[in-house]
């Protein structure tokens, strides 16, 4: 998820405890241009009052607030599974497992991560076996655990349901791609882009898969579809590059890396590519040049090529 800067101050009043009712503490957070930010805190009795200031680099407030938007989700998740159906006998939602305030109290306290989920979802199927969302968001956490093949038979149950899950399809598509399975893949995002046309993902993986197999053609026209859509596409364009050059259109996989550079000036692959593509036409200048800013950019590929006999002539270059 991005979180966006927040560009306003945020002032909350708290009340404390143990403290005259009249005391109170409020919170001010100053955002800095750069994202980073300077809380203070102030407490007051209503007529004096105590302020302390701290610091809060961007990377911390980031956290700060992915943590809450994580449990605001969470709780959420937690309310709506847990929710007493009306016709619940009273006498039992206190004490139920399954709804009311314990069950609730146990779901908060599992770890936000997905073993954690995944027993919710479980749970969740266990009340309403037709919850197609339930069992596709276990598919995800089972596929970011590595079980591809767990995953793949929750896709195929969310879609049972509704067979017109598209993110279903393009998740399903992604995990036969990891085992290997890139006509099954493929078939998997052809489903996904015939229910949605503007799926860029999924003409993106496409083109993958079938450039994997050998269809150069067949992955650039799919990479042309996803820029279309994306016009800052960096990576549908690398990969694009890539294919042009396989295919002897080195031109035009330059001009590829360098929509890539101008999109992403940092992108270390897109420096070594043309520095690659440079060094096959004999541009040993612009090829080194490019190697040397991807090394500085942190590309491993870049480096390892510049200690090796067929780079190394570049280290001598001014």
């Amino acid at each position: 998820m991005k979180i966006e800067k927040i560009l306003w101050i945020v002032l909350i009043s708290i009340p404390t405890h143990n403290e005259p009712v009249s005391a109170q503490s409020y919170s001010h957070e100053f955002v800095n241009p750069d994202g980073s930010s300077v809380m203070c805190s102030t407490r007051t009795n209503g007529y004096t009052g105590k302020t302390a200031c701290a610091n809060i680099p961007l990377k911390e407030r980031l956290k700060h607030y992915q943590n809450q938007y994580n449990m605001l989700i969470k709780s959420r998740y937690c309310i709506e599974l847990t929710k007493v159906p009306s016709d619940a006998p009273a006498s039992t939602i206190m004490s139920s497992p399954v709804y009311g305030f314990q069950a609730y109290e146990t779901c908060m306290s599992r770890p936000y991560g997905q073993q954690g989920s995944i027993a919710d979802y479980n749970q969740s199927i266990a009340i309403n076996p037709k919850n197609a969302d339930a069992y596709y968001n276990r598919g995800v956490d089972k596929s970011a655990l590595g079980d591809k093949q767990g995953a793949i038979a929750d896709y195929n149950q969310a879609i049972a349901i509704n067979p017109k899950y598209t993110k279903s399809y393009y998740n399903r598509g992604n995990a036969k791609s990891t085992l290997g399975d890139k006509q099954g893949a493929i078939a998997d995002y052809n489903q996904a882009i015939a229910i949605n046309p503007k799926y860029t993902k999924s003409y993106y993986n496409r083109g993958n898969a079938k450039s994997t197999l050998g269809d150069k053609q067949g992955a650039i026209a799919d990479y042309n579809q996803a820029i279309a859509i994306n016009p800052k596409y960096a990576d549908a364009y690398i990969n694009r590059g890539n294919d042009k050059y396989d295919l002897g259109d080195k031109q035009g996989a330059i001009a590829d890396y360098n929509k890539v550079i101008a999109i992403n000036p940092q992108d270390a692959d897109a420096y070594n590519n043309r520095g690659f593509v440079k060094d096959d036409l004999g541009d040993k200048q612009g090829a080194c040049r490019d190697y040397k800013k991807a090394v500085s950019l942190g590309s491993k590929s870049a480096a390892q090529r510049l200690q090796t006999k067929n780079g190394s002539w570049c280290l001598d270059m001014p």
